[in-house]
């Protein structure tokens, strides 16, 4: 686990420029088209998640519908996919074009995953993360969705007890996903009140650490599993690799003959049986 207070990114700080392809339509994003999006453009909710992370699984429906809500109220709402996908291949372009599917994301999806310079320029940390711009584009709120954490089951079954793998004070082990820190903040920009923007209370987001590329670019809180002593983690996703290729190539086959029925390809990681990809 990591926290974005690894990385400290200060309110008021300018969103990056960017330009990232949508992953279903190839088309292209950037901060411009995005305000352009909604009507009464009033800010930006840039998340940062993928498809192996537990704790991102755990948010994912609620995403979506927190994103449907508040695009509504005049909030654009951008997803990227930061990991290179060399050590995990189930964060993909594949697996993205599956969550849209799944759980029905109404925002843009971007993988940034080949050169992940947008990833580098915003400071993102972990999957999740979660940035919120108002209408100038300037930060107002960097950290986590909610205090909801996942209990061990499907793929997330660690060996350690979670009150030692969670750290960030207010956590709820199990709790339902109720996107309070998210919805304040929105909240907020949606009012048009300066004072409650300005005080939008910071909650530091906690995840699995991005998949850096090992170019040289890597950032200087680069928490990596080729790292001496995160050989089990290594080890670990090595062997949900091996599984996830042979249900990749499963639902591939079967999807290829539904999808003349209309049936479109869902996300995998999820899906699996207890006990890991």
């Amino acid at each position: 686990m990591i926290g974005s207070n690894a990385n400290d990114v200060p309110r008021g700080t300018p969103c990056p420029d960017f330009g990232l392809r949508r992953v279903d339509t190839g088309e292209v994003v950037k901060p411009s088209t995005l305000k352009a999006g909604v009507d009464n453009f009033k800010g930006l909710v840039v998340m940062f998640i993928c498809n192996h992370c537990p704790m991102v699984g755990n948010l994912r429906p609620m995403i979506s519908v927190i994103a449907e809500t508040y695009m509504e109220d005049g909030i654009a709402f951008l997803a990227i996919q930061p990991n290179e996908t060399s050590l995990t291949p189930m964060n993909g372009p594949t697996e993205m074009k599956g969550e849209i599917v799944t759980f029905n994301y109404t925002f843009p999806y971007c993988f940034d995953g080949d050169d992940q310079s947008t990833s580098r320029a915003f400071g993102a940390v972990c999957t999740p993360d979660f940035f919120v711009y108002d209408a100038q584009l300037k930060l107002v709120y960097r950290g986590d969705f909610d205090g909801s954490r996942p209990t061990p089951q499907g793929q997330f079954t660690p060996k350690i007890p979670m009150e030692k793998m969670f750290v960030t004070p207010g956590i709820r082990i199990g709790g339902a996903v109720d996107a309070r820190y998210i919805r304040a903040a929105c909240d907020a920009l949606v009012s048009g009140d300066a004072k409650a923007i300005a005080s939008i209370p910071e909650h530091p987001s906690e995840g699995c650490g991005i998949k850096w590329l090992r170019n040289g670019k890597e950032p200087s809180y680069s928490c990596s599993e080729y790292d001496k002593g995160s050989e089990h983690l290594l080890k670990m996703h090595l062997a949900w690799n091996k599984r996830y290729r042979w249900w990749a190539l499963g639902y591939d086959v079967l999807y290829f003959f539904l999808g003349f029925f209309g049936f479109k390809r869902p996300c995998i990681a999820n899906q699996l049986s207890p006990g890991g990809i």
